[in-house]
């Protein structure tokens, strides 16, 4: 059986912590174990805050869509937003050997996002940047 979540943020900080919210009572009700959403949900907040800190020029209202679907043993996740065209798969990873105050900042929060779903892919339609994430439950 499926179960899906969708949400609408506005592109302001504040709106994660309201997302977040309501993606943790979705992975509740839906039996997903603690590991799995704290990777899951780390996932997304490191990417809406890029989206939202990086992803537009203006101070104009902009809106994120979310959506999962669960099934089968399998969370799909995608982000869209009509922020600037950004791929985060093409970007520079930070070396995690180098020392902390040696390292250029920025990076961290793609590769953490990365580093906790099984998939990442980045796709830009239609003057939007769509984000796919696949994490398996475990």
């Amino acid at each position: 059986m499926q179960s899906v979540f969708s949400i609408r943020i506005e592109n302001k900080v504040p709106a994660i912590s309201m997302c977040r919210e309501k993606l943790l009572s979705f992975c509740r009700k839906n039996k997903i174990s603690k590991d799995c959403m704290f990777g899951l949900l780390l996932a997304i907040d490191e990417l809406l805050m890029n989206i939202i800190l990086y992803g537009y020029d203006d101070d104009e209202k902009h809106f994120i869509f979310l959506e999962l679907i669960i099934e089968d043993k399998i969370i799909r996740t995608e982000i869209t937003d009509d922020g600037k065209p950004f791929n985060p798969c093409e970007f520079n990873i930070p070396d995690m050997n180098t020392p902390v105050e040696l390292r250029t900042p920025g990076g961290l929060g793609i590769f953490l996002a990365q580093k906790y779903v099984d998939s990442f892919e980045y796709s830009y339609i239609e003057n939007q940047n769509v984000m796919k994430l696949v994490k398996s439950i475990f």
